[in-house]
């Protein structure tokens, strides 16, 4: 099968020696690694593979043709979709080819030095082991080179788990985490910058941000911060464009910023307090996302997570109008989901039950209603800002990549339904 046969494709790039094979649908571009013609063109065909991005994109370009070579990606030209012809090769796309080629091999060679490396010194251990053994009692010897068979098998094991444990689970991701200089917010700046990833710790206060920004770099970890109050327009625009200014794009985002400025029925909550209850936390959190998507999108991927609450689920007495909010942000939460799916791109959302924050603190600082609560929790236990770290990590993470629209409570047993 030619895959230039097919209905609305490009003409098939042939001189790349099959290394990669790129076609046009309706304007998109597909990449792909295959170096059969004709499986690429079958995958093309039933429609299996849409739309892939990898490494470094040149440009918004939304018809072009890319050579793969490991994690760089060059531009190699354009294809003009009507005429089906395809423009000269560009000395920038040749130059790129070959510094592409160079990294590498580069790569390449360092592993191979890595391996001789490891080897030499198993080896050398391997000789220490013989040498003793030589001067040394024949049931001691028979000890000691089983020792030896162990202490290879040790190497190579330590050897194999180093190289494994070297690399983070986020690396290379660039995170927003909104209201992040305490409690929940904060917990999960820093979980994602342990796990790899560069944060941009927000919130209202400059010395609030400032503060967050020099513990957190204390532990040695990758952070920066930036002062938003994310009910300003301006303040959130700031905060998108200049993290994708400053790292070069935007993988994660974490809405935490919430209100409760009233206590009480739902009915008895004011209409100013009602306007300021959704405004910051479920109409920001929209913007916030319908801001941080198109450069998600030219990524390939993206996490978004919204923080809302057990109360969401089973609303609290006292905060009727906070209830309802949380509970909007299960649904912002699902349908945002199925719109940017097949983008890369994933949505969930977490709702946690009484954790150790200032926002809780008349359920936990009094011990007659702290008893009260636990009544109802299974785990015996207040919540902690971490357990919160801990799940958005791992919702951000590669090992939750056939997750999104997921609502997930983490309020240890505690009874909720919808």
């Amino acid at each position: 099968m030619n895959v230039a046969s097919l209905p609305g494709t490009a003409t098939l790039l042939e001189d790349l020696d099959k290394k990669v094979i790129v076609v046009l649908r309706d304007g998109r571009t597909l990449i792909g690694y295959l170096r059969s013609v004709d499986q690429f063109a079958n995958l093309v065909l039933h429609r299996t593979i849409e739309r892939i991005h990898v490494g470094k994109e040149y440009g918004d370009i939304p018809r072009g043709v890319f050579i793969v070579r490991g994690e760089n990606v060059a531009l190699l030209g354009e294809i003009d979709l009507e005429k089906e012809e395809r423009i000269p090769l560009t000395q920038v796309g040749v130059e790129d080819i070959l510094e592409a080629q160079r990294l590498e091999q580069e790569e390449k060679q360092a592993k191979e030095k890595a391996s001789v490396l490891q080897l030499a010194q198993i080896k050398l251990a391997y000789i220490k082991i013989e040498v003793l053994s030589s001067l040394l009692l024949p049931d001691i010897v028979m000890i000691l080179k089983t020792a030896g068979i162990l202490s290879r098998r040790f190497l190579f094991t330590t050897a194999a788990t180093k190289m494994s444990s070297t690399a983070k689970k986020l690396d290379g991701r660039i995170a927003i985490v909104t209201a992040s200089t305490e409690g929940i917010g904060f917990a999960i700046a820093k979980r994602l910058a342990s796990d790899g990833a560069q944060v941009v710790v927000s919130s209202r206060k400059q010395k609030n941000v400032d503060a967050a920004v020099a513990k957190l770099k204390m532990e040695g970890l990758s952070v920066t911060g930036m002062v938003c109050h994310v009910g300003l327009k301006e303040d959130r625009e700031k905060l998108i464009e200049q993290t994708v200014s400053l790292f070069g794009g935007l993988d994660i985002l974490i809405s935490n910023a919430a209100v409760n400025p009233v206590f009480g029925p739902v009915l008895s909550c004011p209409e100013d307090a009602w306007d300021k209850i959704f405004d910051i936390n479920v109409k920001t959190a929209f913007l916030l996302a319908k801001s941080a998507v198109p450069h998600m999108e030219k990524r390939g991927r993206g996490s978004i997570i919204f923080i809302s609450s057990i109360a969401g689920f089973q609303p609290f007495s006292a905060l009727g109008a906070y209830s309802v909010s949380k509970t909007a942000l299960l649904g912002l939460t699902k349908v945002l989901a199925q719109e940017v799916g097949h983008s890369g791109i994933r949505v969930n959302c977490i709702a946690p039950g009484v954790i150790q924050t200032k926002f809780s603190s008349m359920l936990v600082d009094n011990d007659a209603v702290r008893n009260k609560v636990l009544e109802g929790i299974p785990l015996q236990r207040i919540g902690q800002p971490e357990d919160m770290g801990g799940l958005a990590s791992f919702l951000c993470s590669d090992d939750a990549s056939f997750i999104t629209g997921e609502n997930i409570i983490a309020a240890g047993g505690a009874q909720s339904r919808l």
